[in-house]
């Protein structure tokens, strides 16, 4: 069981695959995602956050080795 926004979730959390990151907003709030480079095969993963000045942001998380 996972918790997104204290909700109990019975599914495994899984990030959606993009290859540019979509516009910050309300509507991508507490998504995650996964953005590989095609040039290197690196991959970063992503999530949407609300900045300090009340905009969204992506946030990175994570990169593979």
């Amino acid at each position: 069981m996972i918790y997104i926004n204290g909700v109990a979730k019975p599914k495994h959390a899984v990030a959606e695959e993009v290859t540019t990151l979509p516009p910050p907003s309300k509507g991508q709030l507490n998504k995650i995602v996964k953005r590989r480079d095609p040039d290197n095969g690196v991959s970063k993963a992503y999530i949407c956050v609300e900045s300090s000045g009340r905009g969204y942001q992506w946030a990175q998380i994570a990169i593979s080795t």
